[in-house]
């Protein structure tokens, strides 16, 4: 049946229109694309049926070409309705496979339809031939069946009579609703939806129906979104983030992101962050689909005012700035992922999309200056608690001298857990306090690094040489180093000799009951702290900070970089914010510069080198330009 200029008959209420496919998604919300094609095809009778078998009782063919079999092999039998008998059982078969699937996008069509009943199995087609063969000859029983398929069409006529009144009402509360929100100025703009989400409906508070009964009476207003306390702890991690409920189709879409970001072989440590970036994106997820009724298009998304409120929330929860803008970043690299590539049924334009993308980003720049002044304030407050130069080398010392006391013992007692962790501390403190390494650095040496060491010594050199490879910032500066002299050396392959007798199950050179590297050992380096008598409690992070500091302060920017790159740290952060947090010394130093600017009656040593009454500039000068050098050569 080709389409017509006057339309095609709607398979649902058998009306005849001209857009048939808008009239299936405006009037009967068939927004399933597969579904609207097959009904759309079954109009057109366009329906594949070449490879089915014939529907003529008693013919065998099974076949490639069944239309050209039922026209030159029964041309007693009547081809059109036969063909069209068949068609319809193959949409009816292909949409009940289809609602089988459970489909993300739900179907609108039900397990009855008016004009493309289901296929009837084996044992409902012999009771009608039955009923057939059986029929009562009585006029009486005649005019009585007569009557009720008269009385069943009237009943279908009037049940798309209200169908299709249903639809209008629909559409007319649609439009009060959104007349009602713009009115009252709320935040949340857009048509009310009418497919509800299960799973969102026990975290919604009210069910939408009373929510929207209220709201077209005029009564309370829509429930408000959630205070982000419920969902975060008290230090602003997502602890309840697996108790938020999400559709099917949005878990398993979050899902297959968290196992981009986890690896395919990725470690312990890689899945846990994925993990913890997807807990930060359900929240934000959840945050704003709460009061929504219709997730599966992912439209609920599209919410500007929401995104840009969602960092204020966190700021309430109780988070430091620069925690909602990790939150933040993890968002931002969510939504790109879904801009470019966007989940299945999502109704999402590429427009709306990038609007969301655009959003977020906004919201970050707006926490560009609040962070700075945080990472200030934090900086003050290190420098102000900053360990003294006398800590450092008492804790060098102290150390140095306890730590063959503690192998001796060792060695005389047995390596038992207390003396391994008092060695784990002593030791770790003693090369933080020297070199101001990470945790890392200690708690991923391996017994081949040690080894390789020592082989690479020769009699020349001063000491032993340790390249850790796995640490934190390997990416930026390889290896990080740890040079030892041969009485400090001589630690390790003491505690080598004992770590044999253990039968360690790990390759590591401090070792746990398991395979898995030693968590706490900042608990063993704070009591080793305090068993040497030191005052305060710091951490490996206070110790790198006062290496650093004292290292800046002490040499100068060629030392300093040489240092620094030892000890794998990045100090353009640092010089780009912190370049003029001097002490009060350096701070007297440099005013009295420049009242010698001003006081000084004799010309600078710039300006009698170059005779003119220009200020001095910077050893970094700017090359002159084309038109500059072309203009003094031709002088």
């Amino acid at each position: 049946m080709p389409p017509t200029k006057q339309g095609n008959r709607c398979p649902e209420c058998g009306d005849t229109w001209a857009a048939l496919s808008r009239h299936l998604s405006k009037a009967h919300l068939v927004r399933n694309e597969t579904e609207r094609r097959l009904l759309l095809s079954m109009s057109t009778g366009r329906v594949n049926i070449r490879c089915e078998p014939c529907p003529v009782s008693g013919c065998s063919y099974h076949g490639t070409r069944l239309d050209r079999h039922l026209v030159s092999s029964h041309p007693a039998a009547d081809a059109a309705s036969k063909l069209h008998e068949v068609k319809r059982e193959v949409t009816v078969r292909l949409l009940s496979a289809l609602r089988a699937t459970n489909p993300p996008v739900p179907m609108a069509t039900g397990p009855y339809l008016h004009h493309l009943p289901e296929e009837p199995d084996y044992q409902q087609q012999q009771q009608q031939q039955q009923q057939q063969q059986h029929r009562c000859p009585r006029p009486q029983c005649i005019e009585m069946s007569e009557k009720l398929k008269r009385s069943g069409h009237r009943l279908q006529v009037v049940e798309r009579d209200l169908q299709r009144t249903l639809t209008i009402l629909q559409g007319v509360l649609r439009r009060e609703l959104r007349q009602s929100k713009q009115q009252s100025g709320e935040a949340e703009a857009g048509p009310s939806r009418v497919v509800a989400a299960e799973e969102m409906d026990e975290a919604a508070g009210p069910s939408h129906a009373e929510v929207d009964v209220a709201e077209k009476s005029g009564g309370a207003k829509r429930a408000a979104r959630p205070t982000l306390q419920s969902l975060l702890g008290q230090q602003g991690r997502s602890c309840k983030s697996g108790e938020i409920p999400l559709p099917k189709e949005i878990s398993r879409y979050l899902e297959q992101y968290t196992k981009l970001h986890g690896g395919m072989h990725g470690s312990s440590k890689n899945q846990e962050n994925a993990y913890s970036k997807l807990s930060r994106i359900k929240t934000f997820i959840f945050y704003l689909a709460y009061g929504e009724t219709m997730l599966w298009d992912w439209c609920f998304l599209d919410n500007v005012d929401g995104i840009m409120s969602y960092a204020d929330h966190l700021g309430e929860a109780g988070m430091q700035v620069t925690t909602a803008s990790c939150y933040l970043h993890n968002i931002y690299h969510f939504v790109q992922y879904l801009k470019e590539a966007p989940p299945k049924g999502s109704r999402l334009t590429m427009g709306q999309r990038t609007t969301i993308v655009r959003a977020v980003k906004a919201s970050l720049d707006q926490l560009h200056k609040p962070v700075l002044l945080h990472r200030m304030k934090v900086k003050d407050t290190k420098m102000s608690q900053l360990l003294p130069k006398r800590s450092l080398r008492v804790c060098q010392a102290k150390a140095k001298a306890r730590i063959p006391l503690i192998l001796d013992e060792m060695e005389a007692v047995g390596c038992v857990a207390s003396l391994r962790y008092t060695f784990y501390g002593f030791f770790s403190v003693f090369v933080a306090s020297v070199y101001g390494h990470r945790p890392g650095v200690l708690t991923n040496m391996t017994i081949d690094e040690v080894m390789d060491a020592s082989e690479k010594r020769t009699d020349k050199d001063a000491g032993f040489v340790i390249a850790v490879r796995d640490h934190k910032t390997n990416r930026d500066f390889g290896p990080a180093q740890v040079f030892l002299h041969p009485d400090e050396f001589s630690w390790l392959e003491r505690w080598m000799r004992l770590r044999n007798d253990l039968n360690p199950q790990t390759n590591r050179l401090l070792i746990t009951a398991g395979k898995g590297p030693v968590k706490n050992l900042v608990q063993h380096m704070q009591t080793s702290w305090a068993e040497m008598g030191l005052p305060g409690r710091p951490t490996f992070i206070d110790i790198r900070t006062a290496v650093s500091a004292h290292a800046k302060t002490c040499h100068g920017s060629g030392v300093r970089k040489q240092i620094t790159d030892f000890m794998c740290h990045n100090t353009d952060t640092a010089d780009r914010f912190y370049a003029l947090s001097l002490d009060s010394r350096r701070s007297a130093n440099v005013r009295k510069e420049f009242e010698s600017a001003v006081q000084s009656s004799s010309p600078c040593k710039s300006e009698s080198s170059t005779g003119s009454d220009s200020p001095s500039t910077s050893t970094a000068r700017q090359k002159p330009s084309r038109k500059r050098a072309a203009r003094s050569t031709s002088k």
